[in-house]
């Protein structure tokens, strides 16, 4: 029983890790190429955001564990991010439902 925990475990924290370098990866193609900095600067902006995240987890242990407990900081930033992607997920369908009226209504116009 220990060994399997042991591989969900490992296969987690490998997933964790291949999303976090992918993330990566294609933050500096995207600075790169649409918002066009140069490499230097590409690099610089996503090693301080790499930086930034594994010092904020760092910082959110400490504060789960010293002041708010497991179980409410997982509603909390459970919340937070729900908030966040619903908020994305409604901008998205917002934008590609202007795209879908505003095109129809060239092409039938």
């Amino acid at each position: 029983m220990n060994l399997n925990l042991c591989g969900v475990a490992a296969v987690a924290e490998l997933n964790e890790r291949l999303t976090t370098l992918g993330i990566a990866v294609n933050l500096v193609t995207y600075l790169t190429g649409t918002m066009h900095l140069g490499n230097a600067e590409s690099a610089n902006v996503v090693t301080n955001f790499m930086g930034t995240s594994f010092m904020l987890c760092l910082l959110g242990g400490f504060v789960a564990d010293s002041f708010l407990g497991r179980y409410l900081t997982i509603a909390i930033f459970t919340a937070i991010q729900a908030s966040v992607s619903n908020s994305i997920l409604i901008t998205f369908f917002h934008i590609l439902f202007s795209l879908f009226f505003l095109s129809s209504a060239w092409i039938i116009g």
